[in-house]
């Protein structure tokens, strides 16, 4: 269906002609503007966060309102699945400045914000007042409670006079909150008239600290070394042990309770890790993602004890392709490399941390994942930056070439087994990026993000140009619909030279080769790298084998006419 676009002085929003529940809504000021979080509740409302850096116009279905900078920086608005606006907050001040970059909420659909504040901030919306001062020149952490309506019930700030700010929020059933991060120097993590003060080991390093239900401070676990240490993202699993994942240089001590066991070390300028504790804050495990090469991680979730990365291949700063980095923490081991100076990855990984799956955009020019999400049936949805020649891989096989214009956004749907499903590009003079995707119980697929220069939001072949007021500004679009065919631009074409099939399986599966003339070599191995099965076929196009080993994950190796290429197949 063909989208048809409506333009207002500083907002633009879209609707499909009959069908209310298709928009998009743009807006901005003559300054830089930030969309930081999407996210739909269990009501199917979305809430969105940013920064605007002027006043500006926004306009929903419902009504039209124009922002205050005096009334402060931050915004948090809350809109029904067809874009009638249900409240609108601003926080800050006309002095202080805050970025509201993480949000989740609690099983009573209260809102929990968390990020970073700078010099006087007032945190309630309302015409009372709650004001948080950071110490020293630089920004302080912060995490806010909000009633369902948008009313603050309590703020919590902590932090030193160096960078401090929060980088994930986790919600328990009681209503603990833990929260993950970034400090510098000296800090104290005692919101209350109470110290409890932590200083870095060195450079930047992780935290996370563990509040009570009206925020209280319970405790503070400290990781790092000499180098940039960071924790991005904490979770639960299904033995509700906190997992973290974060990026260290160097050395890095993963217990702060001991000085040597407990240290990891980086092969190239940075490796990922993978750290568990308990909720009282005691470690349990550390393992590595790493090897000579530079790898980052920017965002994770644990989906039914499974656990998914994003992050980046690569160092922009080297100017040449990265060397090899093992993304597989257990003895297996399994080398990827950029293409170019920086590309981009998604990994899934089981329970015990072995690696399943990693598709690949890689390129000349950097690329890189902004966000992901898992949908209510399993679907993985993730945005990526691309410029330049851009290319697909899956688990090491192009499947896929794009030439996109200039700084473009990907938004991609991958099923559980890593197979891309559907994808589709905003195409930008500039720059695009969808900084935050989410699904509603529909499957709607909702974002977000910033736009600089014309850009098409039209992921159909007509074109529907939009341009900013100012150096940047925000887009919200809820433009999928149920993913099918005629909304997305074009289905992703498998490239490979085979096929795998059934996986997972029972032990037994097929191998079946696009050309019956080719010549290859099949090796089957396990999970230490033991090669359990090795045969040689020709003139035929499908393979019969057996796994007669215990379930697990096993790595199937196809060399056909000297071209290898690997699959990871799964024993029931």
């Amino acid at each position: 269906m063909r989208l048809t676009f409506s333009i207002l002085l500083t907002i633009l929003f879209l609707q499909l002609q009959g069908q209310s529940n298709h928009w998009l809504q743009t807006f901005g000021s003559d300054m830089a503007d930030n969309a930081y979080v999407l996210k739909v509740n269990q009501s199917d409302q979305v809430i969105v966060t940013g920064s605007v850096g002027d006043s500006t116009q926004i306009t929903f279905n419902n009504t039209s309102l124009i922002t205050d900078l005096a009334l402060g920086n931050g915004i948090i608005y809350k809109q029904d699945s067809s874009n009638n606006l249900m409240w609108f907050k601003q926080i800050g001040g006309d002095k202080g400045r805050v970025s509201i970059t993480n949000m989740q909420f609690d099983r009573l659909g209260n809102i929990y914000l968390a990020g970073a504040y700078y010099d006087s901030v007032d945190f309630d919306p309302s015409s009372s007042v709650n004001l948080l001062v950071s110490n020293g020149h630089h920004s302080d952490a912060f995490i806010a409670k909000y009633s369902p309506g948008g009313s603050l019930i309590w703020v919590k700030g902590f932090g030193g006079p160096n960078w401090d700010f929060i980088t994930s929020i986790l919600i328990e059933d009681t209503a603990n909150v833990y929260v993950s991060g970034v400090f510098w120097g000296k800090a104290d993590f005692n919101p209350s008239l109470d110290t409890n003060y932590v200083t870095s080991y060195g450079n930047h390093d992780g935290f996370i600290s563990k509040l009570s239900s009206v925020g209280d401070f319970k405790f503070v676990y400290r990781i790092g070394g000499s180098g940039w240490d960071r924790i991005n993202k904490i979770m639960f699993n299904n033995n509700h042990d906190i997992v973290a994942v974060g990026s260290f240089e160097g050395i890095a001590n993963m217990n702060p309770l001991t000085t040597s066991s407990n240290r990891l070390y980086s092969g190239g300028a940075s490796d990922v890790f993978i750290l568990r504790l308990d909720t009282g804050g005691n470690y349990i495990s550390t393992k590595k993602i790493g090897g000579v090469g530079t790898v980052g991680v920017t965002k994770a979730l644990i989906d039914n004890d499974t656990l998914y990365l994003i992050g980046s291949l690569g160092d922009p700063s080297a100017g040449t392709q990265n060397g090899d980095v093992d993304f597989n923490p257990n003895s297996a081991v399994m080398n990827y490399s950029s293409d170019g100076t920086e590309d981009s990855y998604l990994a899934k990984y089981d329970p015990s941390d072995n690696l399943i799956w990693l598709n690949q955009v890689g390129g000349r020019w950097m690329q890189r994942t902004l966000d992901f999400y898992i949908s209510n049936n399993s679907k993985l949805f993730f945005s990526n930056v691309i410029k330049d020649t851009s290319i697909l891989y899956n688990n090491g096989v192009v499947i896929d070439t794009i030439i996109p214009q200039n700084s473009s956004s990907l938004v991609a749907e991958i099923d559980c087994f890593g197979n891309y499903q559907r994808l589709t590009i905003l195409n930008s003079s500039l720059s695009v990026g969808v900084t935050s995707l989410d699904t509603d119980s529909r499957m709607n697929v909702y974002s977000a993000g910033i736009f600089q220069g014309q850009t098409d939001f039209n992921p159909t072949t007509a074109n529907n140009f939009r341009t900013p007021v100012g150096q940047g500004d925000i887009f919200v679009m809820k433009n999928f619909g149920h993913l099918t065919t005629s909304s997305i631009n074009y289905e992703v074409k498998n490239k490979s030279k085979f096929k795998l099939y059934p996986n997972p399986n029972q032990g037994e599966f097929i191998v079946e080769l696009n050309n019956s003339d080719s010549r290859a070599i099949i090796k089957v191995r396990d999970i230490s790298g033991r090669i359990i099965s090795n045969i040689f076929v020709q003139n035929t196009n499908k393979v019969e084998l057996n796994i007669e080993e215990a379930s697990g994950l096993y790595f199937v190796e196809v060399n056909i006419d000297g071209v290898q290429q690997h699959f990871k197949v799964i024993k029931q």
